[in-house]
């Protein structure tokens, strides 16, 4: 999630890839907040993007760690993106309400085979939003229900 919880993402290439990008579409359009957001983020140069994308990838790591430290059926899948998802079996319901109760909202995926037992939680991009969401995450496994 972006700031205030604002989806936003962009791709880079050249006109011919943007090209067919557009003619694609997507599954959701983008709100202007989101747009204006990433031009932004953008317009405050290389260092602060590349600083952006390496915190990213630092709690990409550390999140990956601690959700397979926790075991009892938690899997995090391989990711490159700005995002960990994890595979949580039958507490995937009761960690994402968990979550929601402390005011992280993850993104389930309900109906859609072989995803309906995952959660996918976005990386923050700040130190202090990411202890915030290991600190709701912490408390929310200890609630959502015993270790298999």
């Amino acid at each position: 999630m972006g700031a205030r919880g604002l989806p936003r993402g962009y791709a880079l290439g050249s006109p011919y890839v943007i090209g067919v990008l557009r003619a694609a579409g997507g599954p959701y359009s983008v709100a202007a907040p989101s747009i204006a957001l990433a031009l932004a983020q953008l317009e405050r140069g290389a260092e602060a993007l590349q600083a952006h994308v390496a915190r990213i990838r630092v709690e990409r790591d550390q999140l990956a760690t601690r959700l397979g430290a926790w075991g009892g059926g938690l899997a995090p899948r391989p990711s490159q993106a700005n995002f960990v998802l994890v595979e949580c079996g039958p507490r995937a319901q009761a960690i994402r309400q968990a979550l929601a109760d402390r005011g992280v909202v993850v993104r389930d995926f309900p109906g859609r085979p072989g995803l309906e037992t995952s959660l996918r939680i976005t990386l923050p991009g700040n130190a202090a939003d990411f202890e915030r969401l290991c600190e709701a995450l912490d408390a929310a496994l200890a609630v959502g229900g015993p270790r298999p």
